[in-house]
């Protein structure tokens, strides 16, 4: 908008504010309102199916394009290909590397394996005296079978040094009250004047 009058603004447009409702109500000329808002139920675009324009044409203005197909005709077929057709293909699976070697001209490696014996067999097997020694304990009870005698408190083991315990004393709350009552009342030492 142009502030001076002397230079003319240009024109400036908008969106209306209007809604369907309001286009009822508008005016146009006495053609548009013949159509009495013709179409405006009608279904949208997405509304309709249309056909395909490949294939056959179901509508007579259009023409249906030329279609083209494999001939059935046996004359050119070859015998020898009809008699490969039904042998069996090559075969390429090729045996594994690993494990037997099914051709003689291919040696199997060593397989070893896990032995079948139980844990019962391994106490008949004798290799040395040094080996031997891990037996030891095997038929002992464990750990969790034996008690414990606690560090802290009174040590029931005469080799073990019991520590010093303290405990809180036994005299009744006002013992001290009862003995200067029991002594006369004496004064206190700050009772003295010396």
């Amino acid at each position: 908008m142009q502030v001076t009058s002397v230079q003319e603004s240009q024109p400036k447009y908008s969106l209306g504010t209007s809604t369907r409702q309001g286009v009822q109500k508008v005016y146009l000329s006495e053609a548009h309102s013949r159509t009495g808002g013709m179409g405006t139920i009608s279904p949208g675009p997405a509304g309709y199916t249309l056909k395909g324009a490949i294939g056959k044409q179901e509508l007579s203005p259009k023409q249906t394009p030329p279609s083209w197909l494999f001939g059935s005709n046996q004359r050119f077929r070859d015998p020898e290909l009809e008699r490969h057709k039904k042998l069996p293909g090559p075969d390429y699976t090729q045996p594994s590397g690993v494990g037997v070697q099914p051709s003689s001209m291919k040696r199997s490696a060593p397989l070893p394996g896990f032995g079948t014996s139980d844990r019962n067999h391994m106490t008949k097997v004798f290799i040395t005296p040094e080996h031997e020694k891990v037996n030891f304990g095997k038929v002992s009870p464990g750990p969790l079978a034996y008690t414990l005698v606690p560090g802290v408190g009174r040590q029931l083991s005469s080799t073990k040094r019991e520590a010093p315990s303290f405990g809180f004393g036994s005299n009744d709350r006002w013992y001290t009250r009862k003995m200067a009552i029991r002594h006369g009342n004496t004064p206190a030492p700050g009772a003295y004047n010396v």
